[in-house]
């Protein structure tokens, strides 16, 4: 079997999924760089090299890829805060090695709305309803909470999302995550 280096920079569980599967071929020999947020067990104990960077700071990603380029035949991430910082970018550009994932240009996880009007363009019955709430289009923060009453009244259930990739989830459900506009707004 033909041995093939990959690059992994992780920030979620779904990675150990990716491992998995590359560690299933029938034809390749899978050998993984691993830069992860935390600690996983499961790729670290099948990785070659391994290393935790909590903040996965493309400066130390960087490094990393660059000492062991010649070893590795392309990236993978589970992370868009990574895609979106321009990890693809910096990688192939800094360290040479070829990334399989979006260049920051095309991340349209930079902006929840922009995906949703993107759907709309695309495909539209691809998307649930939406409102966008942008802070431009109100003088303060009490018009916007009105206009949201005023769209949230007489509805089932509302999520609310940041536009830009937030920890966690990165969403708020109202009865679930918070049941006044004060919390929503927190």
């Amino acid at each position: 079997m033909d041995r093939v280096g990959i690059l992994l920079v992780s920030k979620c569980l779904s990675s150990s999924a990716m491992v998995d599967t590359f560690l299933r071929s029938q034809k390749y020999r899978p050998e993984f760089y691993v830069i992860e947020r935390q600690l996983n067990p499961f790729n670290h104990s099948r990785a070659k090299f391994h290393a935790v960077v909590p903040t996965l700071a493309l400066g130390e990603i960087v490094k990393i890829a660059r000492r062991f380029r010649d070893s590795i035949a392309f990236g993978l991430t589970d992370t868009e805060d990574f895609v979106v910082a321009g990890g693809r970018d910096a990688v192939e550009k800094e360290a040479g090695v070829p990334m399989v994932c979006v260049t920051k240009k095309y991340a349209v996880e930079r902006s929840k709305a922009d995906q949703r009007l993107l759907f709309d363009a695309i495909f539209k019955e691809a998307n649930p309803d939406y409102r966008v709430f942008d802070p431009r289009d109100y003088p303060d923060s009490d018009s916007a909470m009105r206009e949201f009453r005023k769209t949230a009244a007489g509805m089932d259930a509302v999520v609310v999302k940041p536009d830009a990739p937030a920890r966690g989830a990165g969403v708020g459900v109202w009865g679930s995550d918070f049941e006044s506009e004060e919390e929503m707004s927190s």
